[in-house]
């Protein structure tokens, strides 16, 4: 550890673009889905056909890799 006072601020911008980076990913990643999540969405879609999402479970397959 180096607790010698430094001249200028580049350790200090450093650190703090550091937390930048990991929040900024964070708060666009905070709702991502699990694969497990995804998978019981769709078999919830597979059994209610009165429910209209197509484009939902279009998505979640292609997501999951399962149709291209």
């Amino acid at each position: 550890m180096n607790d010698k006072i430094q001249d200028n601020l580049k350790p200090l911008y450093s650190c703090y673009a550091q937390y930048k980076l990991l929040f900024d990913y964070y708060q666009g990643n905070k709702s991502m889905r699990s694969k497990e999540e995804i998978q019981e969405r769709i078999e919830y879609l597979k059994k209610n056909p009165k429910i209209n999402q197509r484009t939902e479970l279009e998505t979640l397959l292609w997501l999951l890799n399962e149709v291209e």
